[in-house]
């Protein structure tokens, strides 16, 4: 279910992640069909790409949390700006 409340940077983050997982299942079909004897598929630097996107994995779960922290801070957060431009 949609949440019609999604901010937009989460909007975002939810996007980068279904194109991740979009690759990822790319990457499987591609070895499937590789497996198959279709050997010309096969990637160029396979163990580059994996290494990136496990990388981006690990920046995709820590913007996750972040988004998530600052989600469930907002009022405190909100409080703390006000208070500051009251100084």
């Amino acid at each position: 279910m949609v949440n019609v409340n999604m901010t937009a940077p989460l909007r975002i983050l939810l996007n980068d992640i279904d194109r991740y997982n979009a690759l990822i299942r790319v990457i499987d079909i591609n070895d499937q069909i590789e497996a198959a004897g279709n050997r010309e598929v096969a990637l160029k630097d396979r163990d580059k790409v994996v290494s990136a996107l496990k990388i981006a994995r690990i920046d995709l779960v820590k913007a996750l949390k972040t988004e998530k922290i600052l989600r469930e801070n907002k009022n405190l957060l909100l409080t703390i700006v006000i208070y500051l431009q009251r100084i």
